[in-house]
């Protein structure tokens, strides 16, 4: 069966989450940490007692680390060298491929370590992707995810690598499909996809924080709507109910995100290797029980209390 994860990007409302009934017996995973911003980070000290908090609540722990400079590079391996003294069990995404090859190489990876989505990238995450690929041979292809490939398979196999983190989006379920054959687990992204990542933070700059010191000025997304686009030559209106679908994003840290509509049939179909993944920090709490309880209808399961 399919499972479900939560994913807490302010890890200090975690006990907020494991307590509400609504998630109590739904929720299999729940992970912290950030895709974008080492600032998200748990400290080494902090780690032991969420991941225990999660255990306790019989839940799996996970963590997300993201693509990180020289002067933060420590920080990770100190998290991952806690992790493995404390003998905890948990699950890791990696979206940079320095701190996967130290990791490795240091011998302090756990058993379960997933590429993130800034370094599963696919086309399709792009929203104009089919004006890219409008006269192209082999668009199918193309739009695939860039990790259904089997030499990068091999490779990143040695590394450790068991699966992959990816949004969820309808031309790459046939890339994710040859992924699945290969033995590596999936986590889909519900309702987020992950369009940028910058190496400066946009946010910090737009609302003129300083890093370093913008944690509790980062829990709510910048909404972004453009209002012209260009076409090569000069700048037109996005005028149509296409345009505008197209071009409406949610800046948050540094990585820019676009909303997706859920399809439910994609549940459906997905073996005990998927886990689908919510996100606290774009979603209100009705879009999460929506969620939630569609998942639930389509496994046929109850809540007992």
């Amino acid at each position: 069966m399919a499972k479900l994860e939560l994913h807490v990007r302010n890890y200090k409302l975690l006990y907020k989450y494991i307590t509400e009934d609504y998630f109590k017996y739904e929720i299999d995973i729940i992970s912290v940490g950030d895709e974008g911003c080492i600032f998200h980070m748990p400290s080494s000290k902090e780690i032991i007692s969420i991941f225990n908090t999660i255990i306790n609540a019989g839940l799996q722990p996970k963590l997300i680390t993201p693509k990180v400079v020289d002067i933060h590079f420590e920080k990770i391996m100190d998290l991952l060298q806690t992790l493995v003294n404390n003998h905890l069990d948990y699950q890791l995404v990696i979206n940079d491929f320095g701190v996967l090859y130290e990791a490795y190489n240091r011998k302090i990876l756990p058993s379960q370590v997933f590429v993130g989505r800034s370094l599963s990238r696919t086309l399709e995450d792009t929203p104009w992707h089919f004006l890219l690929l409008e006269n192209e041979e082999f668009s199918d292809d193309m739009i695939s995810n860039t990790m259904a490939d089997y030499s990068k398979y091999k490779f990143l196999k040695n590394y450790g690598i068991t699966g992959i983190e990816t949004s969820l989006l309808p031309e790459a379920m046939r890339g994710l499909a040859r992924i699945q054959k290969w033995g590596w687990k999936i986590n889909c992204h519900l309702a987020n996809c992950a369009v940028a990542f910058a190496r400066k933070c946009a946010y910090a700059k737009h609302k003129n924080l300083e890093i370093g010191n913008c944690v509790n000025h980062c829990h709510e997304s910048i909404d972004i709507t453009m209002s012209q686009y260009s076409n090569g030559i000069d700048y037109q209106p996005c005028h149509n109910q296409l345009d505008k679908k197209l071009l409406d994003f949610n800046l948050l840290g540094n990585v820019l995100y676009r909303r997706i509509e859920m399809q439910e049939e994609w549940l459906i179909d997905a073996d005990e290797n998927i886990t689908f993944v919510i996100h606290d920090y774009d979603l209100e709490k009705s879009d999460l029980e929506h969620i939630i309880n569609t998942f639930r209808r389509t496994y046929h399961e109850e809540i007992t209390n």
